[in-house]
């Protein structure tokens, strides 16, 4: 079933509201049945006293470029809720819910959910603030997410790292979300999903430019989903700013060399027998003296060259 181009609870003009109780109301008892699958495309949804869409079916919601809470330019003619999902497998893109007067979009049950690329802002009043609501019964505890803005390399080069680590669980599916609070753009902005295997995070790494929009996030959270069950979000995590120390190394004596650096958290130390590789990371007791962390090294035919590197695994307790 596709619903595409049309004006839902305003005039033909799409400008002013004529209420609708629900703009698109999708459920088994409306329908007659559950459907095979729903497109929702490019509709302006506005001005509907109690939902602009509620939907209860199993069946996948696809929405795409909808505009929920706003008129054909962009101006307020607010539903009191923008878009409700119970149980409903759904994805959005590109859509805007906007400015609602109390949920932009709701998510309820344990469906897995999609959001890419959406306008959230400005939805709720005094009492009721919440512009994306996800609530699905826990699998489990939530993820742990760490974000880190590092410099490492000679060109100076800024990066941000994020890693998320999943509670010990079997495969599972990650999703990585950016927040923003401070711009018109509110609410969370999927960045991308990938699969991570018990004990290990999922990393995922943007190289930073001045139009990135990584750079523009407050802070970062997270999801998981394991066999259609998805989690709780994860406590949104800050971007830390570290600058990755250089490594030194002092002339062999006798066979040995010290290895002296000035950050110890985060990173570890690996060794080669090449510049090339492989690299293994070396068992580290080091003294702390001066502000630098020394260690003394044997060198052996497998440990010939030594790097400093990112060891994001280390933030996480798996214990």
């Amino acid at each position: 079933m596709t619903i595409k181009g049309n004006k839902i609870g305003t005039d033909v003009g799409a400008t002013s509201a004529w209420a609708n109780l629900i703009g698109i109301k999708l459920s088994p008892d409306n329908l007659g049945k559950e459907p095979t699958g729903v497109l929702i495309d490019n509709n302006i949804i506005a001005g509907n006293e109690a939902y602009g869409i509620n939907s209860t079916i199993k069946e996948k919601v696809e929405m795409r470029n909808n505009h929920i809470g706003v008129n054909i330019n962009g101006l307020p003619v607010p539903n009191k809720h923008g878009a409700t999902f119970e149980n409903t497998a759904s994805e959005s893109h590109d859509d805007t819910f906007a400015p609602n007067s109390e949920t932009g979009l709701a998510v309820y049950g344990n469906q897995a959910v999609t959001v890419v690329s959406p306008s959230i802002y400005e939805n709720g009043d005094e009492t009721h603030l919440e512009g994306f609501i996800y609530e699905n019964p826990p699998i489990a505890e939530p993820s742990k997410v760490f974000a880190l803005r590092y410099r490492p390399d000679e060109n100076n080069r800024t990066r941000v790292l994020i890693a998320v680590a999943p509670p010990k669980v079997a495969n599972a599916t990650v999703e990585i979300f950016g927040n923003r609070s401070t711009t018109e753009f509110q609410g969370r902005t999927a960045l991308d999903r990938g699969n991570v295997v018990a004990d290990q995070p999922f990393l995922k790494e943007w190289e930073l430019s001045a139009d990135s929009s990584i750079a523009l996030m407050d802070n970062f959270t997270a999801i998981y989903t394991i066999g259609g069950k998805t989690s709780e979000f994860s406590e949104p995590a800050e971007v830390q700013e570290v600058i990755v120390p250089d490594l030194r190394m002092s002339a062999p004596v006798d066979n040995r060399i010290t290895l002296s650096w000035s950050l110890l958290e985060y990173f570890r130390i690996t060794s080669s027998p090449n510049p090339e590789g492989p690299w293994e990371p070396i068992d580290l007791d080091p003294e702390k003296a001066n502000g630098l962390y020394t260690q003394e090294i044997e060198l052996t035919e497998s440990a010939q060259f030594f790097r400093l590197e990112l060891d994001i695994t280390a933030v996480f307790d798996y214990n």
